[in-house]
């Protein structure tokens, strides 16, 4: 598949990869790997050590992390996340509920 012509230069895309990277508890190879983009330019679009990063990378990564493009391109939405698709975050002392 041909990379769509579109190129966003990088900046705080990459800080904004991490941190949702961060959220889902996922390692950096396995997003790669999920995503189908190679590991090593994955880990240079996040350090913002890339000239140019294609809008189809950021999609489909974006799309592993259950996250707005829209929000990994401009960073502008307070909610990254796509509706129903916010990480669960368990509090400290908080157990699991029991079915009755």
């Amino acid at each position: 598949m041909p990379k769509a012509q579109l190129l966003i230069p990088p900046g705080p895309i990459g800080a904004r990869l991490i941190w949702a990277r961060e959220q889902r508890d996922l390692k950096q190879y396995w997003l790669a790997e999920a995503a189908h983009v190679d590991a090593a330019r994955l880990s240079r679009i996040e350090k913002g050590k890339v000239k140019r990063v294609y809008v189809d990378e950021l999609y489909h990564v974006a799309k592993v992390l259950r996250c707005s493009l829209d929000w990994v391109l401009h960073g502008d939405r307070f909610n990254p996340w796509l509706p129903g698709q916010a990480p669960v975050f368990k509090l400290p002392g908080q157990r699991k509920k029991k079915d009755a």
